[in-house]
């Protein structure tokens, strides 16, 4: 273990354990938030692909601990209605984005096991154990040069990003399955469950904000019939890809028919003059351990 490493689990540890943080903590008891979560890795799965994204099954439970004995975790559609309460408790809602086999493998069992209520944000277009071009390509994209080439030059659209990939010479692994989205049966089977929910996370997962309308238009309205197909009963909900949007694209989530959409940045929900169409999640790094998941519920970092 790195140095920097072990300074920050050691300081993590020591903020959790102060009264400090439990003061902090009371700031945030009345407040909603929203953790948009990827991928959760089945016991001795190495990470590969864009790191930031996997989070093996051990850390996923300890973060599930952690936030069991610190909030109250409602599915996403009563915290929306509700953000808040006199509980004294934050309230929580999980999300997942993509639709990634291993979350459905590791991921949705753990929550399983302790009854708690998740969220899967979907890409219906890529589903049936596709490899995402994020985890095939960028690799050791420190300065995040690849991701910006690949977001607004080739508007984040999978084929022409490996096209690119390839034509530079960049290395494009193949990679296992539980890095790859899940089929369309798999996601049938856990959407049948009353503790799992699916909203949208547009058709093909581009970057909506590069697109021209009539392209905008069909990724975003192919998805209410598919979900409607799936959950009936659920009010529709989207989720912008790589939390790109602009006010053009939100009015369009909404004249297509969702409640709700959400962005993957912004912290704490507001109780007031907060646009449905746009409301914040915190994204969760896989690296972040269940002390620093603590500190960012009691405020540090995450407001």
């Amino acid at each position: 273990m790195q140095a920097l490493e072990l300074i920050k689990i050691t300081v993590e540890g020591l903020a959790v354990r102060s009264g400090l943080l439990r003061a902090m903590g009371r700031i945030n008891r009345h407040r909603g938030l929203v953790l948009a979560y990827h991928n959760v890795l089945p016991e001795g799965e190495t990470p590969v692909g864009d790191l930031s994204l996997h989070m093996p099954v051990r850390r996923f439970e300890e973060h599930l601990d952690a936030l069991t004995r610190t909030c109250e975790i409602v599915p996403l559609t009563e915290l929306i209605g509700s953000p808040g309460r006199q509980s004294g408790r934050p309230r929580i809602a999980i999300t997942f984005d993509d639709a990634y086999a291993g979350t459905l493998e590791a991921g949705l069992p753990t929550l399983r096991s302790a009854a708690l209520p998740a969220t899967i944000f979907v890409a219906p277009g890529l589903l049936g154990g596709r490899e995402f071009w994020w985890d095939r390509v960028l690799g050791d994209d420190r300065d995040g040069k690849r991701r910006r080439h690949a977001l607004w030059a080739l508007g984040g659209e999978d084929h022409l990003i490996l096209e690119w990939a390839r034509a530079e010479g960049l290395p494009t692994p193949n990679l296992p399955p539980v890095f790859r989205s899940a089929t369309q049966e798999a996601l049938a089977a856990a959407g049948s469950s009353n503790l799992v929910t699916l909203g949208l996370h547009s058709w093909t997962h581009p970057n909506l904000a590069t697109l021209a309308p009539d392209r905008v238009a069909q990724e975003i309205d192919a998805g209410i019939a598919w979900l409607r197909t799936l959950q009936p009963d659920t009010p529709p909900m989207f989720a912008y890809p790589y939390g790109l949007r602009s006010p053009s694209i939100e009015h369009h989530v909404q004249d297509a028919g969702y409640r709700f959409a959400f962005r993957v940045e912004g912290g704490w929900l507001l109780r007031k003059n907060e646009s449905p169409f746009a409301l914040p999640r915190y994204n969760v790094p896989a690296g972040l351990s269940a002390n620093g998941l603590q500190l960012r519920l009691a405020g540090w970092f995450c407001q």
